[in-house]
């Protein structure tokens, strides 16, 4: 699956009933449509990505979901993309729903527990890997590894009793990656605004027409 989105916008049927002067302004019009509908897309991807997933650097927001050329009123075709950049090929996971398998030659997955990491991720410095984790299962913190029972992790003891216990992370053989359909959004921002942007635009356009 390719890395960008490219929105087909229809811009005959809002101009049929138009002079041949105002015409010649449609160019200039719908270039600055695709454009700003491009901005809709990438803001509404972005926020969408905020809300639904915890993103722990926002600048992959910032710079993963980019428009890296706009549209302008010579160019045939007009068109404008939003791309997900070969270095931020991560984000797009998230469309296609990939299975999260162990790597590294790990057997499991260690998946943060809900009432600990109620933000459904581990801060830098307290994930499996920062525990120091030994063959015997014990790591720093008080923390070891139960490999059997009802739910197998990484617990941490936190009192004296044998049930002064919290599980950190319990182990899976897979994990699902949440669907986010960015062409869906797309779409359906496309379809919210084409209308009332063109007719913004196409205003403008006259408004300031030489």
């Amino acid at each position: 699956m390719s890395d960008h989105m490219t929105i087909n916008v229809e811009i005959e049927p809002l101009i049929a009933d138009i002079t041949a002067l105002e015409r010649e302004q449609v160019p200039f019009a719908a270039s600055r449509t695709v454009n700003a509908l491009a901005i809709l897309v990438q803001s509404a991807i972005r926020d969408g990505l905020r809300e639904r997933f915890t993103i722990r650097q926002d600048y992959a927001l910032r710079f993963g979901i980019k428009i890296p050329r706009f549209a302008t009123k010579t160019d045939s075709p007009m068109v404008t993309q939003v791309l997900i950049p070969a270095e931020f090929d991560y984000l797009w996971k998230f469309q296609t729903g990939e299975v999260k398998v162990p790597r590294g030659g790990a057997q499991n997955l260690a998946i943060t527990s809900s009432s600990e990491f109620p933000l459904r991720y581990a801060p830098q410095g307290k994930r499996p890997k920062n525990l120091d984790l030994g063959d015997d299962g014990k790591g720093i913190d008080r923390t070891f590894v139960i490999e059997s029972g009802a739910t197998p992790g990484i617990y941490q003891r936190t009192g004296p009793k044998k049930r002064d216990i919290k599980l950190l992370f319990h182990f899976a053989q897979t994990a699902p990656t949440p669907v986010f359909d960015y062409y869906a959004v797309a779409n359906r921002v496309v379809k919210a605004n084409l209308q009332p942007v063109f007719q913004r635009e196409f205003t403008h356009a006259l408004a300031t027409a030489k």
